[in-house]
């Protein structure tokens, strides 16, 4: 595998990993009622999901170089950390507004 492409991919990895992190910390708070941490929490979340979103588009332009089954698998799995990590920030984001109502 090209170093190139595996420090991409895991460039990717790593900050989906940290934006999930920073969500589900998020949630924590908001069972504590804290919201001012739970804000920037989940800004923490969102920059390293953008941070991951631009270094995808890096890779899509080096498709015409994945050329083992390795380098598909590791960028398939980059790709997949980073949409779950977006999906589960929104579901952190909708269990946290079920969290402020109740405080209500």
């Amino acid at each position: 595998m090209s170093d190139n492409l595996e420090v991409i991919a895991m460039e990717i990895i790593v900050h989906a990993g940290n934006a999930k992190a920073e969500a589900y910390e998020a949630l924590k708070y908001a069972k504590k009622n804290d919201y001012s941490k739970v804000d920037e929490l989940l800004s923490k979340a969102e920059d390293e999901n953008v941070a991951a979103h631009k270094i995808h588009l890096q890779l899509l332009g080096l498709t015409e170089e994945f050329k083992s089954i390795n380098e598909q698998l590791l960028v398939t799995h980059a790709m997949d950390t980073m949409m779950t990590t977006m999906s589960e920030i929104n579901l952190i984001r909708e269990l946290i507004d079920l969290y402020k109502e109740k405080a209500r």
